[in-house]
């Protein structure tokens, strides 16, 4: 997919840390799903799989632990009435016109991440959104949260919060709401050029570490799990805050206080993994014990979390359904940890067949090609160039 835009049509309502490239979700549903197929995603993020799932008329599920990721997936797959969503943007704009009231809410050092007009300007909006009535609230609310990021002083390049330097900080008066105005008509103007899709979709909080409990048993899951823990790889947390923070009260999957960095893979956990059954992640281990114990045991926990949610994800698959892992190979202590092999020896050990491995060149990338992960000076290591797809079956 080299050459083709990671975000087109209703994807870019909001970014989102990490995507998985659209075209790749729809090239595994084509090969590997059934007509009529039930999907799912148990790290569906801001819901590239079940758009795209929707778009083939296939049923999908999506889990996660994030709130703003959930709601933007609810945006994104909602078939809207194009009158309808014309008459909340129009609507909304008259009411933030007509209003002094502003609702700010109790954000940790909020003077520290925004300017004094713009909070005073998020707040109308916020104000705006939670006392008046509109059809499609989870589409003004998502465009919002996105304008929160930007108006912010974080630099939007980075996941994390990294605060911009003085030079970058001066705004305009009323140049936030202008900003919320502009993207909601640019927004509705991508959503009007698609077509809505018959595929249902169910979007829910959940950890997928814990049983789904759910009696439905899936055709194919799509999923790109996280590649280690979120403190050292994508801070979902991070990149997510600001948006959470001013939209908490507007966001109905705001229901369970996920931390979301704080709840990443087998943090929560008792350790039950015997890593003897896995040669590729205790060779790994291994190697990283001489250098970073303390690494070592992350990882671990890591993989005690990941275990259990392939053993969740095996038990919910339908005889014969496939899974599909699009999975990158990080470096801890300049030492590659294999996901893809380690993910492959998981599948065999939890009784699924190995279909296939395919490798996609990441073309989109927001982190660097190098970085210096154990800050030492002129001591770097590359960062991941290739992502994996590991395909299994159930027999």
């Amino acid at each position: 997919f080299k050459g083709q835009r990671l975000l087109t049509g209703k994807h870019r309502i909001h970014p989102y840390p990490a995507m998985m490239h659209p075209k790749l979700a729809s090239f595994l549903l084509a090969r590997y799903a059934k007509q009529g197929a039930k999907v799912l995603d148990p790290f569906c993020g801001s819901g590239t799989v079940l758009l795209t799932a929707q778009e083939m008329s296939l049923d999908s599920t999506g889990f996660d632990i994030n709130p703003l990721a959930l709601i933007i997936a609810d945006a994104k797959t909602t078939n809207y009435d194009s009158s309808k969503l014309q008459d909340d943007i129009e609507s909304f704009k008259e009411y933030v016109g007509g209003t002094s009231e502003v609702s700010v809410p109790v954000i940790k050092n909020i003077d520290f991440w925004y300017g004094e007009s713009v909070i005073s300007e998020l707040g109308r909006m916020r104000h705006v959104l939670q006392n008046q009535s509109f059809h499609y609230p989870h589409f003004l609310t998502v465009v919002f949260a996105n304008v929160c990021r930007t108006s912010s002083y974080t630099r939007n390049s980075e996941f994390k919060r990294y605060r911009e330097t003085i030079d970058k900080r001066v705004r305009a008066p009323g140049s936030v709401i202008d900003t919320m105005f502009a993207r909601l008509d640019e927004t509705q103007s991508l959503f009007n050029n698609n077509v809505n899709s018959p595929g249902s979709v169910k979007i829910q909080l959940r950890n997928s570490e814990n049983e789904f409990n759910t009696s439905n048993h899936f055709d194919i899951v799509v999923t790109s799990p996280p590649y280690g823990d979120h403190g050292t790889t994508v801070a979902y947390g991070q990149y997510s805050s600001f948006g959470n923070e001013w939209t908490e009260l507007l966001n109905p999957f705001n229901t369970i206080s996920y931390t979301v960095d704080s709840e990443g893979l087998g943090k929560n956990q008792p350790l039950t993994i015997d890593v003897e059954h896995f040669p590729h992640l205790r060779s790994t281990l291994r190697e990283i014990e001489k250098l970073r114990p303390d690494r070592a045991r992350d990882i671990t926990l890591f993989f005690n979390g990941y275990l259990k949610v392939i053993s969740n994800v095996s038990q919910s698959l339908a005889d014969a359904g496939y899974v599909c892992f699009v999975v990158g190979n990080r470096q801890v202590a300049s030492t590659e940890i294999p996901l893809d092999q380690i993910t492959a020896e998981i599948f065999e050990y939890l009784g699924l067949d190995i279909v296939n491995i395919h490798c996609r060149e990441i073309t989109n990338k927001v982190m660097p090609l190098k970085n210096s992960p154990q800050n030492i000076r002129g001591k770097k290591s590359k960062t991941m160039t290739d992502e994996y797809v590991v395909v299994a079956q159930k027999v």
